[in-house]
């Protein structure tokens, strides 16, 4: 299941596997990236497990992907072992 942005609500609870995607999308937003569509694969909406869902980004253009490239770069590193 595919949700353009205008489409997710940034009002989900932490508990609902779609509020993964929608805190993926504030913390997006807040660097002014912008993807055209993300999801959950429809099969995960009943899990309670986050380890398990399986969201989907989409596709996205050059200049979004060196946007979560410089985001991702300019970040501190995941302690070994995480991630």
């Amino acid at each position: 299941m595919h949700l353009r942005p205008d489409e997710i609500d940034l009002s989900y609870d932490d508990d609902d596997p779609l509020g993964l995607v929608a805190e993926l999308q504030r913390a997006l937003r807040r660097h002014g990236i912008k993807l055209p569509s993300m999801g959950l694969e429809a099969c995960y909406l009943g899990s309670e497990t986050p380890a398990f869902y399986l969201v989907e980004l989409g596709a996205c253009n050059g200049e979004t992907a060196r946007q979560l490239v410089d985001v991702l770069n300019s970040a501190e590193p995941a302690p070994a072992g995480e991630g």
